[in-house]
């Protein structure tokens, strides 16, 4: 008859050990919209950092070259913290530029000066736009605190960047 109240008190301490959180074991839940927003992210940083390469040389204008170096420089940083807290989340983002962006890439390596530096500032204003929606829909709509915290971090610099553009003109 001991072994009855053994066996369950054995059973009660599995149970309470398999309760028991691991850290260095966590499942982490990610949300498909969070998802999405994470991977449209990094495309939007790798498409500014190649289209600024361009800028370096095809510019016309010294601003849009200037502009062109702080786009490659602010979207490399936000992409290393894009690349974290993919890692932290464990899921996997693109580390290239978009099929859409590569093909207009293509295309901005066909021009120089003015006709590039008006086809470029169009392109950033369209895409520093989209981005601030995608940010925007991130913090209305994310189901990671982290990732909605990160969204907010970057939305300055993205409006920033819009203005920057807006300056410059075409």
């Amino acid at each position: 008859m001991k072994f009855f109240p053994n066996l369950c008190l054995f059973v009660l301490a599995l149970a309470a050990a398999s309760c028991m959180k691991d850290d260095t074991d966590r499942t982490i839940f990610v949300s498909a919209a969070d998802n999405s927003f994470m991977t449209a992210i990094s495309y939007a940083n790798h498409n500014e950092m190649e289209t600024g390469k361009i800028a370096l040389t095809n510019a016309g204008r010294d601003s849009v070259k200037i502009f062109g170096q702080t786009m490659i420089k602010e979207h490399s940083g936000a992409q290393s913290g894009v690349d974290s807290m993919a890692k932290q989340l464990k899921i996997s983002i693109p580390q290239t530029a978009d099929t859409t962006h590569l093909a207009i890439v293509k295309k901005l390596l066909s021009l120089s000066g003015h006709a590039f530096d008006s086809a470029y500032m169009r392109l950033q204003l369209d895409d520093h736009q989209n981005t601030i929606y995608l940010l925007e829909d991130e913090l209305k709509n994310g189901s990671s605190q982290q990732v909605k915290d990160f969204a907010a971090a970057l939305l300055p610099e993205v409006r920033t960047h819009y203005n920057m553009a807006v300056a410059i003109g075409q």
